[in-house]
């Protein structure tokens, strides 16, 4: 994704904190006891979020295909 890992992990703690519960819960154990996983409010928060942007997307499709003719003149 292009950043550090520290700075992942700071977004991470900045999301479980802003959303008042953890989003991603980690554990620590090396290449093969640790790691994180979505919590169910981060995996309802991230499916909502993946809505917003399918709606998004379909709300300006018109808008965005116009822009793009404009740039092909």
């Amino acid at each position: 994704m292009g950043m550090s890992y520290k700075r992942a992990w700071e977004i991470v703690r900045a999301l479980n904190t802003g959303f008042g519960s953890a989003l991603v819960s980690s554990s620590r154990g090396g290449k093969t006891k640790g790691g994180a996983v979505l919590t169910n409010h981060g995996q309802m928060v991230l499916a909502s979020y993946r809505s917003m942007q399918e709606k998004a997307a379909a709300a300006i499709k018109e808008n965005v295909a116009t822009v793009r003719a404009a740039l092909n003149r």
